[in-house]
């Protein structure tokens, strides 16, 4: 089966494939899954990386207390109960 990069991804509309990139859209309008926006995304964490900031964000991240680290430790438990299992 050949592989086709405007192949129709269940848009309902086979005669209409979605565009694989933001320049093949007409509208400027993108919408949910905004082609734009990931590739900005993308592109910043990317850089992110590249710039080898990671270490530092999380050093900056890191709790300045006892009691801000329990806070935090509170807060992710509290997250993770309402992850599915």
């Amino acid at each position: 089966m050949a592989t086709d990069s405007k192949q129709d991804h269940g848009s309902g509309t086979a005669s209409t494939p979605m565009p694989s990139t933001p320049e093949e859209s007409s509208s400027p309008i993108e919408g949910e899954g905004s082609y734009t926006a990931a590739h900005r995304h993308r592109k910043s964490v990317e850089d992110f990386v590249e710039d080898d900031r990671v270490d530092e964000a999380a050093t900056d991240a890191a709790p300045d207390s006892a009691e801000e680290d329990d806070e935090m430790r509170k807060a992710e438990d509290e997250g993770r109960s309402h992850a599915r299992k």
